[in-house]
């Protein structure tokens, strides 16, 4: 009887991981965003466009993103950043109050003239971050997407999330 019931536990546990498995190109449940979790399409969803993919997820859960951090936002997308560049205001010359991320390599960005092939994802932080140390992480990566930009932006606040086409 008793290993009934072991072998019960496992098969449903096993029956569990296959479920989710299967289930990873057309919802995703993003975790962490407290007692709201909120579902994600696949990019498989929509035929792998990306500029549809970001729209529907990004622009339709944009709410649910505020106040977290940028990891629990690039953790859960199914498309990778490639480049990224930072904003600044007049107003504010010693801090940095926005990144945009891109999801095209700059080289086919700057080439490509159909706009609505590309989005730009700007985020705006909840606090300004200094500006002389994003300056010299932007300058070491010469705004690639990188391990090192990760590391250094991935715990920073999300106030806002405005998308643009190129």
């Amino acid at each position: 009887m008793k290993y009934i019931i072991i072998l019960c536990l496992v098969l449903c546990s096993c029956n569990s991981c296959v479920l989710n498995k299967s289930n990873k190109h057309n919802t995703t449940k993003i975790q962490g965003l407290g007692p709201h979790s909120i579902s994600m399409s696949g990019l498989k969803t929509f035929n792998y466009d990306t500029v549809k993919y970001l729209n529907e997820n990004l622009l339709k859960n944009k709410q649910s993103f505020m106040g977290k951090e940028l990891s629990v936002l690039i953790n859960n997308l199914e498309i990778p950043v490639k480049n990224y560049f930072i904003g600044e205001k007049f107003d504010q010359p010693k801090s940095v109050p926005e990144i945009t991320l891109i999801f095209t390599e700059i080289e086919k960005l700057l080439k490509d003239k159909q706009r609505e092939k590309h989005k730009l994802v700007t985020i705006v932080w909840q606090q300004p971050i200094v500006k002389d140390s994003t300056f010299q992480l932007l300058k070491a990566t010469k705004g690639v997407w990188s391990k090192e930009a990760y590391e250094f932006y991935k715990r920073r606040l999300i106030k806002d999330i405005i998308m643009a086409e190129r």
